[in-house]
């Protein structure tokens, strides 16, 4: 009877971590991202409104992946069940490609990268840590060699204003 209890409470709390996992990537992508990219397509030059719409349908991707695996219980098969790394990997991925979108505004956008490093510095190990960096450091490295190849006027450009001190 006892160990039947037991189970029973180990069973209602996997079901509440599960419900608040799912909510937290709700908050997670829409909340922020969708926000922060909004603002930026909103001033003059800060996102491409190909950036903004390739954004939107990246978060919106994300969201309704991620939803799935929560709601459908298939995360509870991975060693991590909260998904914390493919969330934050996701989203890093997600602002290179936004970035590269965001002319003169890839500075703010910058800071969403730290932001995501700020949700797994206390969930994560550091091995994990240093594989988020490797992640992003991937992925703004092929978001620079994107504007090299597209975008080299942007580049020049960036390069003659720090030259200038503007």
């Amino acid at each position: 009877m006892h160990a039947r209890l037991l189970a029973d409470r180990l069973l209602r709390r996997a079901e509440i971590v599960q419900r608040l996992a799912e909510r937290a990537a709700h908050l997670e992508s829409v909340f922020l991202l969708h926000r922060r990219f909004h603002s930026l397509h909103r001033t003059d030059g800060g996102l491409e409104f190909a950036g903004f719409v390739t954004g939107t349908a990246l978060i919106l991707f994300w969201l309704g992946f991620f939803y799935a695996l929560l709601r459908t219980g298939i995360n509870l098969r991975f060693k991590d069940p909260s998904l914390t790394m493919a969330q934050l990997g996701s989203s890093i991925v997600t602002m290179a490609v936004v970035m590269y979108f965001a002319d003169h505004g890839r500075a703010a956008l910058l800071i969403v990268f730290l932001m995501a490093f700020l949700f797994g510095v206390f969930r994560l190990s550091t091995r994990r840590m240093l594989f988020l960096s490797g992640v992003a450091i991937a992925s703004y490295a092929a978001m620079v060699v994107a504007l090299y190849r597209f975008k080299v006027n942007m580049i020049l450009w960036i390069a003659v204003s720090a030259g200038a001190g503007l």
